[in-house]
C-alpha cells in the first residue's frame, strides 16, 4: 500500500491524489518501481511501470514516529522533496525494506556539488544539488564523504542557529529560519543515518552514532555491485 504526501517538487499531493493505493514494488539500483499486478515488467504494464518510478538517491527511509492512523508503515523522503507512506504485511518487511532503501542510498548516492565558488565563508544557505547518478567512491570512500559532508551540515546549522532573528520577529523573517533550520536538521539525521549504515556494513566494529560523534576510522572493504536487486 502507498500513499503519497508530497509530490516530487515538494507541493502537497492534491487530496486526490492522496488516497492509499495497493502496488508491487521493486527496487532496482536505485529506483523503486511500482507495479499494478505481479507481471512487473512485461510489455503491457511496462509504461506505467516506468512512469511511477520513484529514484531513491539521497533519500531517506523511517518508521513515521506521528503516523499512527495504520500499522507496519514506513515512510519514505526522496531527494527531490516527495514524501510517501508505504505500509507492509508485518514489522519485519517494513525494516526489511527501510534497511534496503538506507543502504542503496548511503552506498550510491553520488556526492552533493559543492557550493558554489563565489559564496562567501559567512553563512549562505543554499539547497544542495543532489546527483541522480551513481557514485564512483568505494564504501570505505562513500563513508568518508558523509562524514565530511556532516560536519559542514553541522557547521551550517551552528552559523545559522547563531544569526537566529530576534524573539520578537514575525513573518518572513521567521518563517524562512524555520524553513532553513528544519532543512539543515533533516540533512543532519539523514547523514547520521547514512554513516550508521555503511559502518555496520563494513562491519568495523564502531558502535552506531547516536549523538554525531563521526570521527573517521581506517577499514578495509569492498563495495558491492551497484545492480543489486531487492524484491519483497
Amino acid at each position: 500500500m502507498k500513499k503519497s504526501l508530497y509530490d516530487v517538487d515538494g507541493k502537497r499531493t492534491p487530496i486526490g491524489r492522496r488516497k492509499w493505493q495497493m502496488l508491487y514494488a521493486t527496487i532496482r539500483g536505485m529506483v523503486i518501481y511500482l507495479h499494478q499486478d505481479e507481471n512487473s515488467f512485461s510489455c503491457r504494464n511496462r509504461y506505467l511501470t516506468y512512469k511511477n518510478c520513484i529514484l531513491i538517491h539521497h533519500s531517506l527511509a523511517e518508521v513515521p514516529k506521528d503516523y499512527t492512523k495504520k500499522k507496519n508503515v514506513f515512510r519514505l523522503k526522496t531527494a527531490n522533496f516527495g514524501e510517501f507512506l508505504f505500509q507492509t504485511s508485518d514489522s519485519t518487511e517494513v525494516e526489511k525494506w527501510i534497511d534496503a532503501i538506507n543502504y542503496v542510498a548511503a552506498a550510491f548516492s553520488a556526492p552533493v556539488l559543492p557550493t558554489p565558488v563565489g559564496a562567501n565563508k559567512a553563512f549562505i544557505f543554499c539547497k544542495p544539488k543532489y546527483s541522480s547518478t551513481p557514485t564512483h567512491l568505494s564504501l570505505v570512500d562513500q563513508l568518508h564523504a558523509h562524514e565530511q559532508r556532516l560536519e559542514e551540515t553541522k557547521e551550517s546549522l551552528t552559523n545559522l542557529q547563531q544569526c537566529a532573528p530576534p524573539i520578537k520577529s514575525k513573518g518572513k523573517l521567521v518563517y524562512d529560519y524555520f524553513y532553513k533550520e528544519r532543512f539543515l536538521d533533516s540533512e543532519k539525521e539523514r547523514y547520521i543515518c547514512y554513516i550508521n549504515v555503511l559502518r555496520e556494513k563494513l562491519n568495523t566494529g564502531t558502535k552506531v552514532i547516536n549523538n554525531c560523534d563521526t570521527n573517521s576510522q581506517t577499514f578495509n572493504a569492498k563495495k558491492e555491485n551497484s545492480t543489486t536487486t531487492f524484491v519483497f
